[in-house]
């Protein structure tokens, strides 16, 4: 979008953009899970392998841990995935 902005008090985007002072990390560390949690790493297609089947997670995740928790809902049990 290179068209001025009413908002932008008639600027373009690019001319009111500036970059950032805070250094990006080539790598964002891994993250740690309290000794309850399972882990599971997260394939290249997107999923993990929980109790013999296949779960997608998300291609997001791929390459990362993803922590397991499980948690009671009436009715049912389910395990929540959280990143």
């Amino acid at each position: 979008m290179n068209r001025p902005l009413e908002a932008l008090d008639h600027e373009t985007p690019a001319a009111c953009y500036t970059s950032s002072p805070r250094p990006m990390p080539d790598r964002v560390p891994p993250l740690e899970y309290p000794d309850r949690f399972e882990t599971r790493y997260v394939s290249a297609n997107g999923g993990i392998r929980w109790n013999g089947r296949w779960v997608n997670v998300s291609t997001v995740c791929t390459g990362e841990y993803v922590g397991l928790e499980e948690t009671y809902v009436p009715d049912r049990s389910r395990r929540d995935c959280q990143r």
